[in-house]
C-alpha cells in the first residue's frame, strides 16, 4: 500500500515537472520570437551571438542589418495592416533564404538583421547580402496586389572573440547608410492597380 502511494506521489511529481518544463520552454520561446513575423527578436539575436562567441571564439561571424526602403509610404498610403503584411512577406523571404547557421531577426519596426555564423572560408558577408536582397526583391505581390519591395542591407564580419554584437551592428549600419547615400535614390515603393479588396494577410508571389 505504501509502495503504491509512493509511486503515485512520484508519478504526480514527475508529471508536474514535465508540465512545468514544457511551460517554461513555451514561455522562453514567446519571449524570443517576434509575434507578427515569427522571426527571432533582438533578445534572441543577442543570446545567439553570445553563445556562438563563447563556443567558437576563433570563428568568423557576420551580420547583415537593414531596413525597408520607403516603408512609411505603405503605412501612410495604404494603412498599417498592409504595412504589417509587407513585414510578413519579407520575413518569409529571409527565412526561405537562410542556410544552416543563419538566424533572420526582426529588430524592431521595419528593421531586420541576419546573424551569419556559418560563413564558408572563402565567403564574404556581402555575398550573402546579395542573395537576401535578391530574394526580397523577388516579391511581386502583397495581399494579392502588385507591389515592389526592397530592403537596404549593410554587412560586417569579424572574429567572434574580438568584437561584440553592438560593435558589429554599428559597422553593418555604417555600411548600409554608405550604400544608401552613394547609390541613386530608388523609386518610391508604390502599390499599383489597387482595384480590389485585399485577400488574406501575408500572401506573396515570388519569382
Amino acid at each position: 500500500m505504501l509502495a503504491e502511494i509512493a509511486l503515485s506521489v512520484t508519478s504526480g511529481a514527475t508529471g508536474a515537472g514535465l508540465l512545468y518544463g514544457l511551460h517554461a520552454r513555451s514561455l522562453a520561446r514567446r519571449l524570443h520570437i517576434d509575434r507578427l513575423t515569427g522571426l527571432a527578436n533582438r533578445d534572441a539575436l543577442e543570446r545567439a551571438y553570445t553563445r556562438h562567441a563563447r563556443r567558437h571564439p576563433g570563428h568568423r561571424v557576420g551580420l547583415l542589418v537593414g531596413d525597408i526602403d520607403h516603408f512609411k509610404t505603405y503605412n501612410d498610403t495604404h494603412g498599417h495592416f498592409f504595412g504589417d503584411s509587407v513585414l510578413v512577406c519579407i520575413a518569409r523571404a529571409l527565412t526561405t533564404t537562410a542556410r544552416p547557421g543563419e538566424l533572420p531577426v526582426r529588430l524592431h519596426g521595419d528593421e531586420f538583421a541576419v546573424l551569419l555564423t556559418g560563413l564558408r572560408p572563402w565567403e564574404r558577408p556581402e555575398d550573402r547580402l546579395r542573395e537576401y536582397t535578391t530574394a526580397i526583391e523577388a516579391i511581386e505581390t502583397v495581399n494579392g496586389l502588385p507591389t515592389r519591395v526592397s530592403l537596404s542591407l549593410g554587412a560586417a564580419a569579424d572574429t567572434a572573440s574580438s568584437v561584440d554584437l553592438s560593435t558589429l551592428m554599428g559597422r553593418a549600419d555604417r555600411f548600409m547608410y554608405g550604400r544608401k547615400h552613394s547609390a541613386p535614390d530608388r523609386d518610391p515603393l508604390t502599390v499599383h492597380h489597387i482595384t480590389t479588396a485585399a485577400p488574406d494577410r501575408g500572401e506573396t508571389t515570388r519569382q
